[in-house]
């Protein structure tokens, strides 16, 4: 003879946990299912492309063997960034050696005085304004102008005034590196000594 088992029954508490599991889990897969064809069947992926700033200037001058004009700088890089400027004021022979001798201005040459969006601190010359790419400071000095040519004759070789500019440039982000490299200040965009 058979016998019959008793039915267990579930407590409440048990039934209730069981069901949650079962909704979740099929939430679970719902979801990931949902995404995964989301993922898949999206459009054409973004592509970001990063370019690493690229930094190069540009002496701009116009000389005729006797004066230097129109002296400026241009930021032909991509990034914007600050400018300084120092004027290297020699007396050089034809074939580049230096005298040990400093021109003097208003003996040797004349200078033009300051361009407006310049000043002058510790030996450089800043311009105020930050230089877009692509853009131009203003003038430097309008005029260089030797005034003997040659310079001077020291044991039978000739030597001339030489005019070189050497240029320095800090990126403009983030404005706190040129206030820790350079002795200047940031002023509403704006270099001040």
């Amino acid at each position: 003879m058979r016998r019959a088992i008793p039915k267990k029954r579930m407590k409440p508490a048990a039934f209730k946990t069981l069901m949650v599991k079962i909704v979740l889990m099929l939430l679970s897969v719902v979801t990931v299912t949902t995404s995964s064809a989301y993922l898949t069947s999206s459009p054409d992926p973004l592509e970001n492309t990063f370019s690493r700033p690229e930094i190069e200037l540009e002496i701009l001058e116009n000389f005729d063997q006797e004066t230097k004009t129109g002296l400026g700088i241009k930021n032909t890089g991509n990034t914007d960034v600050f400018v300084r400027a120092a004027v290297l004021i020699q007396a050089e022979a034809a074939d580049g050696s230096v005298l040990a001798y400093t021109p003097s201005a208003g003996d040797d040459y004349t200078m033009s005085s300051l361009g407006a969006g310049w000043f002058h601190k510790d030996g450089y010359y800043y311009h105020r304004s930050p230089i877009a790419a692509g853009q131009e400071t203003g003038v430097l000095f309008a005029e260089i102008k030797a005034l003997r040519i040659p310079l001077l004759t020291f044991e039978g070789t000739d030597y001339y005034l030489s005019v070189h500019v050497v240029s320095q440039v800090i990126q403009t982000s983030p404005i706190e590196a040129v206030q820790e490299v350079w002795p200047v200040s940031v002023s509403a965009g704006q270099l001040v000594p």
